[in-house]
C-alpha cells in the first residue's frame, strides 16, 4: 500500500475525469483500489479498477463483485455507489467509510 501516485494512477485519473485520486489503498497485478474525491458532488469514494489492459474477464469480475456487494444490507459492508466503464476501463465506485484496512488494524493492536 502506498500513497505515491503511480503511472497507472495517473492514467486512471485521465480516464475518469470526475474523480480526483487522493490515495492509493491497494495495488496488485490485477487490481487497483483508490480513495478519491468525486468532483461532481465533493464526496469521498473508493474506486476499484482492474490493472493492465481491460478485457471481458476483468469487466465480468468487477460486475460480479458489484452484484454481490449490492446483495448485502449490513452497516459493516461497504455500499456500491456506481459501476461504469469509460473507454473500456471498468470501475466500481463504493462509499468511503474512512476505515483502515485489516493489516493496519492488526498492527495497531
Amino acid at each position: 500500500m502506498t500513497n505515491k501516485l503511480s503511472t497507472k494512477t495517473l492514467q486512471f485519473m485521465s480516464c475518469f475525469s470526475d474523480f480526483q485520486i487522493t490515495e492509493t489503498l491497494y495495488s496488485t497485478e490485477t487490481t487497483y483500489v483508490y480513495r478519491a474525491l468525486r468532483e461532481s458532488d465533493q464526496s469521498s469514494v473508493i474506486l476499484r479498477t482492474g490493472a493492465g489492459e481491460p478485457n471481458a474477464s476483468q469487466c465480468a469480475r468487477l460486475n460480479a463483485s458489484a452484484e454481490i456487494l449490492r446483495s448485502f444490507d449490513h452497516p459493516n459492508i461497504t455500499k456500491v455507489v456506481d459501476v461504469f466503464d469509460e473507454d473500456g476501463q471498468p470501475c466500481l465506485v463504493m462509499e468511503d467509510t474512512k476505515s483502515i484496512d485489516l493489516n493496519q488494524y492488526l498492527q495497531s493492536v
